[in-house]
């Protein structure tokens, strides 16, 4: 009787394994839709909680909470120099490099809020990484 517990939870943890395809996993073919916009407008720790990048008046004209990859895929920040998304080239990417720890201006995105975590950029990474598609 025992050997057929042990072999029913074994067969239950494979099965549960499979039901947790990459199709509905966030860390590769990262989807816009379901795995970034859910970051970023996030009332408790995303970029559009307390109206910061949302709004009338979002930071820096930067509104997040409608029309995200219009708004930062190969757009240029507001300093004029830096590209907020770029592409295959998260290293290039502004978003990215606000995000992350020190980053060279200003201070780390979201400022007054938990910073994101190595998980949650490793995603944003690889969604820019896979070309930063409207998926």
């Amino acid at each position: 009787m025992k050997f057929y517990v042990v072999v029913g939870i074994a067969l239950l943890g494979g099965l549960s394994f499979l039901a947790c395809g990459d199709g509905d996993s966030c860390t590769t073919n990262v989807s816009l839709s379901k795995c970034i916009l859910p970051l970023f407008n996030d009332d408790t720790n995303g970029c559009t909680g307390a109206g910061c990048h949302s709004g009338a008046t979002p930071n820096s004209d930067l509104d997040l909470s409608q029309n995200l990859h219009a708004n930062m895929v190969n757009v240029k920040a507001k300093d004029g120099t830096n590209v907020y998304i770029v592409p295959g080239k998260p290293e290039e990417s502004y978003l990215l490099t606000k995000m992350k720890a020190n980053p060279p201006a200003g201070g780390q995105m979201p400022i007054a809020r938990t910073a994101f975590t190595t998980e949650q950029l490793t995603m944003i990474e690889t969604w820019i990484k896979e070309g930063a598609l409207d998926n």
